[in-house]
C-alpha cells in the first residue's frame, strides 16, 4: 500500500477537539489488537489505538480547545517515551503539531469520487478539510475531515494495547510528568534510544547506545591548576604567532591550534562520564553502579570512539558490550525519567 484514504473526524455538532499521534514500533513489536482499533475510558478522556495499514494512531477524545490539547501534548508525548523505556523498545512518534488542512468552503464529493462509498456511508455529504495519518495533529471533531496515509514499515510480535494503556497511565499519573518535556537532554536520550532500535546492524546499534550515554553528559571542567597550565600554553603559542606574523608568514595554522587548544578546558568524555556515573550511584542507589560498571561502560565508549575513527572492532567484544548497554540504559533512563517527573527513586 502506497497511499489510502478513510473517515478522520466524528463530525459532532458542536465544538470539539482530539488530539491524534501516530506511532510505529522498532522492528519486532506490535500491539495485539482484536480487529483494528481498541478503545477504553481513562478519567475523562477517551482513548482511542488504531491500527492503519503501515502504522498506528492513538486519539485521545475530547478536549474543548486547540489550547487544551496541546497543553496535554506535552504530557503525552513522555508518557509514550515511558511505554518504550518499560518496553524496551523503540516507538517512533513525531514531536511537532502539524496543521489540519481546513478547506475555504466545503467540497461536495461526487459520485466519480473514489471516496464517495465511504462518505456517504458514513452519513456526509461534503468534506471540511483533510489531514495526514502520519502527522501529530488536533483535529477539530465537528469538521467533516479524511485522512489520507502514506507507506510505512511493517510491524511484528508484539503486546496488549491494554498494556499499552496501563503503562500510559501509569506516566500520566507522575506528579510533575511535564516537567520531563522541559528535560531537553533527557528527552534527547529517550529518542535516541528510541531510535538504536530501528538499526539493523549490531556496530550501528552499539553506536547509538553509547551515543545516548554520551548525549546525557553535562560539561566538566578542568581543574584550576590545569587551566593555569593552559593559558600559559596558550600565552607561548600567542608568542610564536606574533613571531610568524612579524616575517610575513600566514598565521592561519596557528589559529586555528590556539582555538583547538580551548577545548582542553573541558574534562575529556571519559573523565566526564566516570564523574557522571559517580553522581548518578549517589543520586540514584538502586542502579547499583559500582566502579566495576563503570570500568566497563569507559570500555564502551573506547570500542565506540576506535570504531568511528578507525572503523575496526571485535565482534564478539562489541556483541559483549552491547548486551551490557542493552541492559543498563533503558534502566537508567527510567530511573532519569522518574526523578524528573517528581517520583521519588527507591
Amino acid at each position: 500500500m502506497l497511499f489510502a484514504f478513510s473517515i478522520g473526524s466524528k463530525g459532532l455538532t458542536e465544538e470539539c477537539y482530539s488530539l491524534h499521534i501516530p506511532f510505529t514500533f522498532s522492528s519486532g513489536t506490535k500491539l495485539n489488537l482484536e480487529g483494528t482499533k481498541f478503545e477504553c475510558e481513562m478519567g475523562q478522556f477517551q482513548f482511542t489505538i488504531e491500527q492503519h495499514h503501515h502504522l498506528y494512531s492513538l486519539k485521545i477524545f475530547p478536549f474543548n480547545s486547540v489550547e487544551e490539547a496541546q497543553i496535554f501534548k506535552e504530557k503525552l508525548i513522555p508518557s509514550i517515551h515511558w511505554v518504550a523505556l518499560t518496553r524496551k523498545t523503540g516507538i517512533e512518534i513525531p514531536h511537532q503539531l502539524e496543521d489540519v488542512l481546513l478547506y475555504e468552503q466545503a467540497i461536495a464529493v461526487s459520485k466519480k469520487s473514489n471516496m464517495y462509498e465511504i462518505v456517504h456511508d458514513n452519513g456526509w455529504e461534503t468534506i471540511d478539510g483533510d489531514y495526514d495519518v502520519n502527522s501529530l495533529v488536533v483535529i477539530p471533531e465537528h469538521k467533516n475531515l479524511s485522512c489520507s496515509e502514506m507507506g510505512k514499515a511493517s510491524l511484528t510480535i508484539g503486546f496488549g494495547p491494554d498494556k499499552f494503556i496501563e503503562e500510559l497511565n501509569n506516566a500520566l499519573s507522575f506528579e510533575d510528568i511535564s516537567e520531563v518535556a522541559k528535560n531537553n537532554k533527557l528527552c534527547l536520550a529517550i529518542q535516541i534510544y528510541s531510535s538504536f532500535s530501528f538499526e539493523i546492524t549490531d556496530a550501528s546499534k552499539f553506536i547509538k547506545l553509547v551515543t545516548v550515554l554520551e548525549s546525557l553528559l553535562p560539561e566538566e571542567r578542568i581543574s584550576d591548576n590545569e587551566n593555569r597550565i593552559l593559558r600559559m600554553a596558550k600565552d607561548t603559542i600567542k608568542t610564536e604567532r606574533d613571531a610568524v606574523r612579524a616575517r610575513g608568514e600566514s598565521v592561519e595554522e596557528v589559529n586555528y591550534l590556539i582555538s583547538r587548544l580551548g577545548d582542553l578546558s573541558k574534562q575529556p568524555i571519559g573523565k566526564c562520564l566516570a564523574i557522571y556515573l559517580k553522581g548518578i550511584s549517589e543520586l540514584i542507589p538502586s542502579l547499583e553502579i559500582d566502579d566495576e560498571l563503570i570500568r566497563r561502560i569507559k570500555r564502551a565508549y573506547n570500542i565506540r570512539s576506535r570504531l568511528l575513527h578507525d572503523g575496526e572492532f571485535d565482534e564478539e567484544e562489541l556483541k559483549q558490550y552491547l548486551v551490557l548497554l542493552s541492559n543498563f540504559i533503558p534502566d537508567l533512563l527510567l530511573a532519569l525519567f522518574k526523578v524528573s517527573a517528581g517520583e521519588v527513586e527507591p
